[in-house]
């Protein structure tokens, strides 16, 4: 639990890091747009992992989101789930006709497996962990994803800080 949580630490992570990098608040919104924006892109949900050019795929493994997403839709499409939602989506063409009497058959249950394995989201093909444990994988790594991005943006905020103070004593 918590993943969402961890995931925006890390993306608000990013978004200091950048303000604090660039003095423009212009430049610096741009920049965190674009990388937002390429993280997001090769996260698995804006465009399909089989799209992706083979010069970007290489960001997948810094995406926070990819990381992710597997372990949120693990629950989305389990047979439990999508059992239990069966009855709430319509089925077509079960008719059929016995001896003149019209028998409507219960629908197939759905497979969510076709669904995870067209978007390379079953836990074999996790981009960090292919093993069982890579939901807790994914919560360290998003974890010290965060620390890590947020012990550089205290440098540059010091660097920053230091910077200001020599400009004042040289008034």
């Amino acid at each position: 639990m918590g993943y969402m949580l961890l995931y925006l630490t890390l993306i608000q992570t990013l978004a200091l890091f950048c303000a604090h990098l660039l003095p423009c608040k212009v430049s610096a919104s741009i920049v965190n747009g674009l990388i937002s924006l390429a993280v997001a892109a090769v996260g698995g949900y804006l465009v399909h992992p089989q799209n992706l050019a083979q010069f970007w795929s290489w960001l997948q493994f810094v995406s926070p989101e990819r990381w992710l997403l597997p372990v949120l839709v693990q629950d989305e499409y389990s047979a439990e789930t999508l059992s239990n939602s069966a009855g709430l989506q319509l089925c077509r063409n079960k008719q059929v006709q016995h001896q003149e009497i019209i028998v409507q058959q219960p629908c197939p249950p759905p497979n969510g497996t076709q669904v995870l394995v067209d978007f390379e989201l079953l836990p074999q093909q996790h981009v960090l962990d292919p093993t069982p444990t890579y939901d807790q994988t994914t919560s360290v790594a998003l974890v010290l994803g965060s620390v890590l991005v947020f012990c550089v943006t205290f440098i540059v905020f010091l660097c920053n800080c230091r910077g200001a103070c020599r400009r004042k004593r040289s008034r």
